[in-house]
């Protein structure tokens, strides 16, 4: 600045970080405008109360005669494309893209996502057995959510690694058994993690829409020293 100050505005890019890894919003909006149901889009990185997760805002575009697209089938069309970390957690339907006086993003004029918005799957339902239910509470209780249902992918709800370590010492309290950061990567869903929790117990589980393992040990890995660090910093 004219006094000699220096005035920090920020990346000129769009990249954030995610998981560990470098992330392009702008890819990602360039591939949801690419679908023929959609007009405009913008992805933002929002952190609310402490939550980090990558927020979708689309403007439907559909032709004459053509159905207005459903929000879970946005997910469904991003996970041919991309990579597990680069899709959003929750997808919001706008009339149009607010923008400010200078014609660029009005980043605070873009709503909240609701809870309904994190449930990216066909239909929200809740939990039904013992196990099902401790762990819906504990993934409420460290994620800050009312409520979680048992197809709701943790990471999806804005989970990070710090939060699967916190889930494994409540769920080794509530349990009373040992569930590595790993598990609880791998079994992302509370009824997977359920199945697996009573297969382990001597039945055989039946894994159900799992990601190739070899790519989970390597990404895995990742969070955990990510996890790791972050306690260093805290002084835990």
């Amino acid at each position: 600045m004219a006094d000699g100050n220096i005035r920090f505005i920020g990346r000129r890019d769009q990249q954030v970080k995610i998981r560990g890894y470098r992330v392009e919003l702008g890819e990602i909006a360039s591939h949801l405008e690419a679908h023929p149901g959609i007009k405009e889009a913008v992805v933002i990185h929002r952190n609310d109360r402490g939550r980090q997760y990558l927020c979708a805002y689309v403007v439907p575009g559909q032709a004459p005669g053509q159905e207005i697209i459903a929000m879970p089938e946005l997910k469904a069309y991003l996970e041919g494309k991309l990579p597990g970390y680069m899709i959003p957690a929750c997808f919001v339907k706008i009339g149009k893209v607010p923008l400010n006086p200078s014609g660029k993003l009005d980043r605070n004029a873009l709503p909240r996502p609701l809870e309904s918005d994190f449930h990216s799957g066909s239909t929200y339902e809740a939990p039904k057995t013992d196990i099902q239910q401790i762990i819906a509470e504990t993934w409420q209780d460290v994620l800050g959510r009312e409520k979680v249902g048992i197809r709701d992918n943790f990471s999806d709800l804005g989970g990070n690694s710090l939060d699967f370590v916190k889930v494994a010492n409540k769920l080794k309290e509530k349990l009373d058994r040992e569930i590595t950061v790993l598990t609880l990567f791998t079994y992302t869903t509370i009824r997977s993690l359920e199945r697996y929790l009573i297969g382990s117990q001597g039945e055989n589980p039946r894994e159900e829409n799992l990601p190739d393992r070899s790519q989970l040990i390597d990404e895995s890995k990742d969070f955990i020293s990510q996890a790791l660090r972050r306690l260093d910093d805290d002084g835990e």
